[in-house]
């Protein structure tokens, strides 16, 4: 049976220290998620007027978020403390590491693809294809499911376009809508 000092005594202990190389792999993510934001902002400099406003935006979202994410950590490894829980992934916390390097690895790919596609087919069918491959492999959805949230997604996506104005990738190979 626990009594109230064991939960007591559970509560005190210190979490455990991180690694150096994972508090920089951390750091390096964060820095890496800034860069991102301004690779966008800079990209979307040289839409035009109304076409540069919803990315500008969103890219300065990631720039101002990705700071204070960064100055966070720093400021944690400066204290010395222990990595915040709440950014700690629970769904890793019990494999090996080769297997979530996999993971990732597997993911990167996935968005590579996208890539890929995207400059094959066009945008359309990329996202059509990445939705669903992504909900069959993270979210473990049935392929009709899955085919169905696709294209509901990719239909927004296709519509929000269209009343923006903003024309979507089109791919080497590209059909036409």
């Amino acid at each position: 049976m626990t009594t109230q000092t064991d939960i007591a005594a559970e509560e005190t202990q210190a979490a455990p220290e991180e690694a150096l190389t994972t508090k920089v792999l951390r750091l390096a993510l964060a820095a890496a998620v800034v860069g991102i934001g301004v690779f966008g902002a800079v990209g979307a400099s040289g839409f035009s007027e109304v076409a540069r406003r919803f990315p500008l935006y969103i890219s300065l979202g990631i720039v101002i978020i990705g700071t204070i994410v960064l100055i966070r950590e720093v400021m944690i490894m400066v204290r010395g403390g222990a990595f915040s829980a709440a950014a700690y992934d629970y769904q890793v916390a019990d494999m090996a590491p080769s297997t979530v390097l996999r993971r990732g690895l597997l993911w990167f790919g996935i968005v590579l693809g996208f890539i890929g596609v995207m400059a094959l087919v066009g945008y359309l069918v990329a996202a059509l294809v990445f939705l669903t491959v992504t909900l069959i492999i993270g979210a473990k959805m049935r392929w009709w499911t899955s085919l169905i949230a696709g294209v509901i997604g990719t239909g927004a996506v296709y519509a929000l376009a269209e009343v923006l104005v903003i024309p979507l990738p089109e791919g080497i190979f590209y059909i036409g809508l």
